[in-house]
């Protein structure tokens, strides 16, 4: 009966039909009248990409483009956007500007101030459990999506760096 299990469980892996892994190749230009900046971020289900984009003002704001389309959507409100990182749930941005860490809601569009940092910025990320820690002058800090108080998690040690940066969580937590 063994024997028989055995071979249909090993019968039944071969018969399932072979699927080949894909690629995706795509160009991505920038919107027209644009210039791209220095900030891009994948969403965390791998369907759209966010960045930064300055006009003739030379002032950067945050667009998403779903990568099954052809054209990306500037987010109103994100003048002087800098190192966007996503939710995990992909339905919200993290970025910096006028001194805040602040939160695009996509679906929405509202925006909102979560907490005030200092320069420079070093990036920030954003767990399940709805934690981001963003680096800035001071060295990393914590503070809850939802809002509150920021709370430090590392100093800067200015005798042998600068500053901390990009921060990421480990798929552990």
């Amino acid at each position: 009966l063994f024997l028989l299990s055995t071979i249909a469980l090993v019968a039944m892996r071969f018969m399932e039909p072979f699927v080949a892994p894909s690629s995706v190749r795509f160009q991505l230009g920038p919107p027209p009248k644009y210039n791209f900046d220095i900030y891009v971020a994948l969403s965390p289900d791998g369907k759209r990409l966010a960045f930064t984009a300055a006009g003739a003002d030379r002032v950067p704001t945050l667009w998403v483009r779903d990568l099954e389309l052809l054209e990306a959507r500037q987010l109103p409100g994100t003048e002087g956007a800098w190192s966007p990182f996503w939710s995990p749930d992909g339905r919200s941005l993290g970025f910096f500007a006028d001194g805040q860490l602040k939160i695009a809601d996509l679906v929405s569009g509202a925006i909102r101030n979560l907490t005030s940092w200092t320069g420079p910025i070093g990036g920030g990320t954003w767990n399940d459990e709805g934690i981001i820690v963003f680096a800035d002058a001071s060295g990393l800090r914590r503070i809850a999506a939802a809002g509150g108080t920021a709370a430090s998690l590392t100093n800067v040690d200015t005798a042998t760096s600068t500053f901390d940066e990009s921060p990421v969580f480990l798929p552990d937590g």
